[in-house]
């Protein structure tokens, strides 16, 4: 089975902009840089040593963050993982509600 490995590039705010997969884990670096420019990428990092990037997500410390969510959560600097501000819901299958920034129970499909 083929291994393949993954680049992110990341703008001035360290969102991520774009990825690229190769099937070496050391990729010409002239190639990397060529690519970064193309897109106006001031950096990039790779994804085996920082983990997995995402579209939007964003590159903090020295770890890949996903994309928030929603305008109101807020990033756990200790876990990296974006919560709401009033916790975890109560109910089981719950969908958050940024506009009465509350969680509403889903009603289930029968």
């Amino acid at each position: 089975m083929m291994e393949f490995y993954s680049f992110a590039f990341l703008d001035s705010n360290n969102n991520v902009i774009n990825i690229a997969v190769f099937d070496s884990p050391d990729p010409d670096i002239e190639l990397l840089n060529s690519m970064k420019n193309q897109i106006n990428a001031v950096d990039f990092k790779s994804c085996s040593i920082y983990g997995e990037a995402s579209m939007g997500g964003l590159f903090i410390g020295h770890r890949f963050v996903e994309k928030q969510p929603y305008p109101s959560w807020v990033l756990n600097n200790e876990t990296f993982v974006w919560e709401s501000p009033i916790g975890n819901p109560v109910a089981p299958y719950s969908k958050w509600n940024e506009e009465t920034l509350s969680w509403t129970p889903k009603v289930p499909i029968e």
